[in-house]
C-alpha cells in the first residue's frame, strides 16, 4: 500500500504542475472515490485532480461537492 501512496502523490504534483502550467489555475480540489458508497461505479486506483479559480464559486468551501447547483439542491 505504501508504494500506492507515493504513486499517488507523485502523480498528483507531476499533474498539477502540468495544469499549472498550461492553466494557471488558483488552486486545486484533489480527490479519490473508494467504494461504491463514495461514487466508485468500477473498482479501480484512480484520481480527480480539478482546476479552480478565483470566483468560480462564490463560496468554495465544500471543494467539488458545491460546483454544480443541482449537486448542491440535491445535498440540502
Amino acid at each position: 500500500i505504501k508504494h500506492y501512496n507515493i504513486f499517488f502523490i507523485q502523480t498528483y504534483k507531476g499533474v498539477k504542475l502540468i495544469l499549472k502550467k498550461k492553466f494557471n489555475p488558483d488552486a486545486f480540489n484533489f480527490g479519490i472515490n473508494d467504494g461504491e458508497k463514495a461514487g466508485q461505479t468500477i473498482e479501480h486506483a484512480h484520481l480527480h485532480i480539478i482546476p479552480r479559480y478565483s470566483g468560480d464559486l462564490s463560496d468554495p468551501r465544500g471543494g467539488i461537492r458545491n460546483i454544480l447547483p443541482t449537486t448542491l439542491a440535491i445535498l440540502n
